[in-house]
């Protein structure tokens, strides 16, 4: 076995913190003590927060039927924006909910409602968006 000038061996990897045990005994203490301050900070600022701003005001987290009945109830209106359906999608994601019936209803690239010429070929439906000229095609 050849040996290096640092004393190791090609087979045993060397130590990269040198003197490592009074090092890791160190840097515990030094973490630690920055742990327990900022825990201190943290309960502090918590303790501040909930007092100036009641837990009513916090957004609610949704189960996934409420998840499902808010998107039923936004695609039964008559009309909403690309916004509003990025919105729709982005919850629809969070919860694995599929749309299934309501993607027919806004443009795949713009996202806006669908609204143009309707063509229907031997086994697709074709709607031409308004906004952006986009064809969506449909299996019928």
């Amino acid at each position: 076995m050849s040996k290096f000038e640092d004393g190791h061996s090609n087979l045993v990897t060397p130590d990269p913190i040198p003197n490592s045990e009074v090092k890791l005994i160190t840097s515990v203490v030094l973490v630690s003590y920055k742990r327990r301050s900022a825990d201190a900070v943290f309960l502090i600022f918590n303790y501040f927060f909930k007092l100036l701003f009641p837990i009513e005001s916090m957004k609610k987290t949704l189960s996934r039927l409420e998840a499902e009945e808010e998107i039923r109830f936004f695609f039964n209106k008559n009309s909403f924006s690309s916004d509003d359906v990025k919105k729709i999608k982005r919850l629809a994601m969070k919860y694995k909910i599929k749309l299934k019936k309501y993607r027919k209803l806004f443009c795949k690239k713009c996202l806006s409602q669908l609204r143009g010429k309707t063509r229907t070929a031997k086994n697709y439906k074709t709607i031409g968006c308004e906004k952006c000229d986009h064809k969506n095609r449909f299996k019928i």
